[in-house]
């Protein structure tokens, strides 16, 4: 059980550092090709999507589900 532990771990810290590691350069790339206005828009989406994504992973499109039947009959 304490290797099954240990090995989740390590694989979880290790996504989460290629994860980390990919984001930044995707930014950096993305701000070389786009005009400042572009990259602000970007970012703006890229807020929006990072401040939402733990609602998404905690069941919250199911829990969307019945409100959008109730506003939309």
């Amino acid at each position: 059980m304490r290797d099954k532990i240990a090995s989740d771990l390590r694989f979880s810290f290790f996504d989460m550092f290629l994860i980390s590691v990919v984001g930044y350069l995707l930014y950096v790339i993305v701000g070389k090709f786009l005009s400042p206005i572009e990259y602000g828009v970007f970012m703006s989406i890229m807020t929006v999507y990072i401040a939402t994504s733990p609602l998404t992973t905690l069941g919250f499109t199911e829990t969307m589900v019945p409100l959008l039947k109730i506003s939309f009959p």
